[in-house]
């Protein structure tokens, strides 16, 4: 107890200065009580911030270990919450994506999925500058193109708005018409894909999607639409551009076989009949549906 340490220490000091005889120590008997006092203050006062250290430091296990709780009980509500699913449909311009996209979302709400749908680039400050290069209202080199988009579909994934990435945590399913097969596509027909990949590697681990569904159709095909539906044509909309996309697209699935869930439909055909194409793809995501 402190009262035993102290009066033990308190009287070793006061053997120190006061003898028994008097004087033998050359020190006085009042100035040797007086040292002793002064002694056994000071040694209080440090045994006080001891016991308050080790109550601070208590205290502070105290809290690190509710801290430690609470992040254990937020782990386990988010493993206990239903994730969404993440789904991307890809291919070339013209392909159809768009309406697919519109048309599974239908789907999906019919049966009661919580769901939305979304696009690359995106319409935040970083895809308004892409759009501006797609349509030529500013220039620039295909290698910073590639890096835009990069930096687009990050902010896509992580802005703390609508961000793809708390949707599908929160149980949102999101369809997205492109992803980022549309830069490993379109960007490595003037860079080396290696480097494409490199550059989206953060998007693929932080959200990769459940299904990837690439709609093929010929080129011709596409120009025809493309031609229909278009006021104007944008920077990669042309037929020896969007051959070599194509081509790229599927050199990209061979490359990422195993590592990438990704369906190849054929989408030279009616509305309806691609629209059926697609939900089978997707419909073992839903069982419960």
């Amino acid at each position: 107890g402190l009262g035993d340490k102290h009066g033990n220490m308190l009287g070793t000091a006061n053997q120190a200065f006061c003898r028994p005889g008097g004087f033998k120590t050359g020190v006085p008997p009042a100035v040797g009580r007086a040292a002793a006092r002064r002694s056994g203050f000071i040694l209080s006062r440090r045994l006080t911030h001891m016991r308050a250290a080790v109550r601070l430091k208590r205290r502070g296990n105290y809290a690190t270990m509710a801290e430690s709780f609470k992040r254990k009980e937020r782990t386990n509500e988010m493993s206990e919450k239903t994730a969404g699913r993440f789904l991307a449909l890809e291919g070339i311009d013209g392909s159809g994506k768009s309406t697919q996209v519109q048309l599974l979302l239908g789907r999906l709400r019919e049966r009661g999925v919580l769901c939305c749908g979304t696009r690359e680039p995106t319409d935040g400050p970083i895809g308004a500058m892409i759009r501006q290069i797609m349509t030529g209202r500013l220039t620039a080199d295909n290698r910073v193109i590639a890096g835009l988009f990069a930096a687009d579909r990050l902010d896509h994934l992580l802005n703390g708005r609508d961000g793809l990435l708390r949707q599908v945590e929160d149980g949102v399913t999101v369809v997205t018409d492109r992803y980022y097969f549309s830069s490993y596509a379109y960007h490595s027909v003037d860079v080396d894909m290696g480097w494409v990949i490199d550059g989206n590697r953060l998007s693929a681990e932080l959200l990769r999607p459940d299904a990837t569904i690439f709609l093929d159709v010929p080129v011709r095909l596409a120009m025809d639409r493309i031609g229909q539906n278009r006021s104007h044509t944008e920077l990669f909309e042309k037929e020896d551009r969007l051959t070599a996309v194509r081509a790229k697209y599927l050199e990209a699935f061979a490359r990422l076989e195993g590592v990438e869930r990704v369906t190849v439909i054929d989408a030279d055909a009616d509305v309806d009949t691609v629209a059926e194409r697609v939900w089978a793809a997707v419909s073992h995501l839903f069982p419960a549906v």
